[in-house]
């Protein structure tokens, strides 16, 4: 839903209120927010999990790249309201 909205920038009255306050497309939050989620997810499974695998190192590098896609200056740009 949250690529969908990346690349399609549909706009939806209900989500209104998250674009006023940001001043940014709703998918511009929504791509922090699931990255965030992510990151503590696979952050939580280190912590009270025994053991390293290699799709935790996966989610992690996903959850960090969710978190800096929209940071970056251009997308900071592009996904203006």
């Amino acid at each position: 839903m949250v690529g969908y909205g990346m690349t399609r920038r549909p706009r939806w009255t209900w989500l209104g209120p998250i674009e006023g306050a940001t001043g940014r497309h709703w998918a511009w939050l929504a791509t922090l927010v699931l990255g965030a989620g992510l990151v503590v997810w696979i952050a939580l499974q280190l912590a009270f999990l025994p053991g390293v695998s290699w799709l935790h190192l996966l989610y992690g590098a996903i959850g960090l790249s969710l978190v800096a896609l929209p940071l970056t200056s251009s997308m900071r740009t592009d996904l203006l309201v």
